[in-house]
């Protein structure tokens, strides 16, 4: 076991950068600290930073970004192609480094720490999501529009969807359609970007006349997809006044990928931001039957779907975790359970936070027999 790190890095460019690290805890932790040494080979200049690792138990890696002395992400402007890095980890907790990255500031995003859902699993298997319907929606498939070539993403749920490509080498695509009448129209792309952080798409609607617009393509690693809305260049407004047939012109920057699937083309009047979301699936019927036998009331040591359903709903019901509260003088630590927050008490005191003595014990915490 080590508790430092001496990293040599190459990087592609010289220029401001920032540190991400991915991680693993084989053990439960509290929150640690990393400390983090950046040196410029060339100039000898040196930053200091700070990584702030949390619990990462889960069956994907945790990444982390190291920030400077006043909370702010550490940006390191490097002269030259190569650095080096010292890390150290400040106490005894067990942490597995998987990779420590540079990565640009100019493509620095947020998307590089934060997890996305990849699907929601039934019985073990991913399942389709569903979004809300679109009141009086036109769908227009790229197929409709002469698409006959089409690329794949692999772990598409819907497995014989057809999908048109954006990527460096084809950039462009046009979508033809019409609408049942004269007015104003909002246009929601379905699409798949699982390679990139969140970019920009210019789109141009042409009916009568020319309207320049965008659309944010956020990062989408899941199975089904996401959807997004056309916006205005010039007002934000997500309405376009379509005469009866339109031309959609999408257009992606260079060196990025993105799949389209199909546009819903909403009458402005009837668009809602909630159609952009899938609907949440709804499992109560199962959490009735599998985990309602005792009340509800679940062993600790209990598995699978209603050990993973009582997490989900009280950390929703409670907005995250809840600290122990164990009572100091009827416990033997501060630490509890993570199933259930039970503290662990002294002899013959009860609670979940230890804090009186059991029935036929007296004198709260050194509780003794009442010999009645």
């Amino acid at each position: 076991e080590q508790k430092n790190l001496h990293l040599d890095f190459t990087v592609s460019r010289p220029g401001p950068h920032v540190i991400i690290m991915t991680y693993h805890t084989p053990q439960p932790i509290r929150s640690t600290t990393a400390t983090v040494k950046i040196s410029d080979s060339d100039q000898g200049e040196t930053k200091d930073g700070k990584v702030t690792l949390s619990d990462c138990g889960y069956s994907y890696l945790c990444r982390q970004v190291a920030l400077n002395e006043v909370g702010e992400v550490l940006i390191f402007d490097l002269e030259s192609n190569y650095v080096t890095a010292k890390m150290e980890i400040l106490d005894e907790s067990d942490i597995a480094v998987d990779n420590i990255a540079l990565v640009p500031a100019d493509l620095w995003h947020l998307d590089y720490i934060v997890p996305q859902p990849l699907c929601i699993k039934k019985d073990g298997a991913c399942i389709e999501s569903e979004y809300p319907p679109a009141p009086e929606a036109t769908k227009v498939e790229f197929q409709e529009s002469g698409y006959n070539e089409y690329s794949r993403v692999s772990d598409v749920v819907e497995s014989d969807i057809a999908l048109v490509s954006l990527q460096e080498n084809d950039n462009v695509v046009d979508l033809k359609g019409s609408v049942p009448s004269p007015g104003l129209y909002s246009f929601v792309l379905h699409y798949y970007q699982p390679e990139h952080s969140a970019f920009k798409a210019k789109v141009v609607v042409h009916t009568d006349d020319f309207q320049e617009g965008v659309l944010n393509l956020a990062y989408c690693p899941r199975t089904s997809g996401c959807r997004t809305v056309a916006r205005s260049k010039e007002t934000d407004s997500t309405a376009f006044h379509v005469v009866q047939d339109f031309h959609l012109n999408i257009r992606q920057p260079n060196n990025k990928t993105v799949w389209l699937a199909y546009v819903l083309v909403v009458p402005a009047r009837e668009f809602q931001e909630d159609i952009l979301e899938p609907m949440k699936q709804d499992m109560a019927g199962k959490f009735i039957t599998e985990c309602g036998q005792n009340s509800f009331l679940l062993p600790s040591d209990v598995t699978g779907f209603c050990r993973e359903s009582a997490f989900s709903l009280t950390s929703e019901y409670n907005n995250g975790a809840l600290p122990c509260k164990c009572d100091t003088d009827g416990s033997l630590s501060y630490e509890c359970e993570s199933f259930g927050c039970q503290c662990q008490c002294k002899p013959n005191v009860i609670g979940r936070t230890c804090s009186q003595c059991r029935t036929g014990f007296f004198g709260f915490p050194n509780c003794k027999p009442c010999d009645c």
